[in-house]
């Protein structure tokens, strides 16, 4: 039998005999003793004792071995010539591969690829994959025509190869179908099909950073870096209710190297007391999908507003605790002459407001004298940090200021002694004392 045309389905072939002759109408071919439709005899006008052997519609058998046999019956439906064949049919390319499937495991440690009805191609001995063209080594498929390609790491390019090893030609001593490769890259989120360059697109994932953590004593946070390969990591706080501060609203932090342990990011320089902050951690890579860290809430102080945050998703919680104020320049102040005072403050968190109390020293005052009166301003202009006292000459005074926020708890400063000269004092001595206690 010498074959002229061969393919997946079907094949031409030329039969040579070496008896007189032979009816081409008493001629059938079968396959496992059933009666094949799919094929029809024609005589072979080029060569004589030959005929011509046409058949089509082989289903199921690319790239692999199909016997039949060539039956001749004569009038009576007797067996004249009973004689068995096997032919390799061509197998399919890998390019005629429409579903190839990669799935990516949660943890992002391995990809399974599946190659829908791979059988289809050829036996699944010569169908083979090597997981990275780096390495020499392949496996074969599964009889569900999967593979599993381990220790992938996230934020890799892997190159891989579908193969199909060469297939041996039965009919045909020492020849062999060719190898052939399919390239299977795979990087990020969404499969796509591409032909013409025989490419497997698979987007990979990068890693997301974990255990995000708030260290309130060092005002730093902490946190697990991401595994396999990124460019940087960038940290984004946002702050919740930041009222009278007019720092920075958003911080932004970028970490270049990060090793394989908890890093450590300060935030002492960005942040600000008394606003609580909404952070996430965001794994970077160019031309791959950002990824958002772990959602976390952690609470730093006790406030009334903690729980609220709690339910809320996508969101690491920073809230910081306010600070109390303090007085600038005291030194300024000894020597007034006044009975109207103005204090500027120096505020070391956020506020929604300050409160001033003054309250007067009993131990310094003449006690038959009731001028004196304690002084409160509760309610100075939103976010002011000046405050005006219109105190009574010879009164001493301890004050004191409360910062103050809502669902915050509320910060009071140190005491400040204030001595405010009487109006015939005419020595130095005797004039307004100002001092921090």
């Amino acid at each position: 039998m010498n074959v002229t045309v061969r393919e997946s389905t079907g094949f031409t072939a030329v039969i040579k005999y070496n008896c007189t002759g032979i009816d081409i109408s008493q001629l059938g071919v079968f396959v496992n003793e059933s009666k094949f439709d799919g094929c029809n005899f024609e005589e072979n006008t080029e060569e004589n004792n030959s005929i011509r052997l046409n058949c089509i519609s082989i289903e199921n058998n690319a790239g692999k071995n199909w016997t039949f046999s060539i039956i001749q019956t004569n009038f009576n439906e007797q067996i004249v010539v009973n004689q068995s064949f096997t032919i390799t049919l061509s197998p399919l390319s890998l390019n005629s591969i429409k579903n190839l499937t990669i799935k990516i495991d949660e943890d992002i440690s391995f990809a399974t690829i599946f190659i829908e009805n791979c059988t289809s191609i050829a036996n699944l001995e010569y169908l083979v994959v090597q997981c990275n063209v780096n390495d020499s080594e392949y496996e074969g498929l599964s009889e569900d025509c999967s593979i599993i390609c381990s220790d992938i790491e996230p934020g890799s390019i892997y190159d891989s190869s579908l193969i199909r090893l060469p297939i041996p030609i039965f009919d045909q001593f020492n020849q062999t179908f060719e190898e052939e490769h399919r390239s299977i890259l795979y990087e990020t989120g969404i499969t796509k099909n591409s032909f013409a360059s025989l490419v497997e697109i698979q987007i990979l994932e990068l890693d997301r950073v974990t255990n995000l953590q708030f260290n309130d004593t060092s005002n730093s946070i902490s946190f697990d870096c991401p595994r396999g390969n990124y460019d940087s990591i960038l940290l984004t706080c946002f702050a919740q209710d930041q009222s009278c501060s007019t720092n920075e609203k958003t911080l932004n932090l970028t970490i270049e190297h990060c090793s394989n342990e908890t890093s450590i990011v300060s935030l002492s320089s960005l942040i600000t007391q008394g606003v609580s902050y909404k952070c996430n951690a965001f794994t970077n890579k160019f031309d791959f999908r950002q990824v958002k860290s772990d959602n976390l809430t952690v609470k730093t102080c006790k406030s009334k507003s903690i729980d609220s945050y709690r339910k809320k998703k996508q969101t690491f919680l920073v809230h910081l605790a306010l600070q109390s104020a303090s007085l600038d320049n005291p030194s300024m102040f000894q020597y007034l002459n006044t009975t109207n005072v103005s204090l500027d403050l120096s505020i070391h968190s956020d506020y929604d407001s300050i409160e001033s109390v003054c309250s007067v020293d009993s131990n310094t005052i003449d006690q038959t004298s009731n001028i004196c009166s304690n002084l409160t301003i509760t309610n100075p202009p939103q976010c002011s940090t000046n405050i005006q006292l219109k105190t009574i000459r010879g009164c001493n005074y301890f004050c004191y200021f409360t910062t103050k926020k809502t669902n915050y708890t509320q910060k009071i400063s140190k005491n400040y002694s204030v001595t405010i000269c009487k109006k015939d004092l005419k020595t130095m001595n005797k004039m307004t004392n100002f001092i921090l206690s």
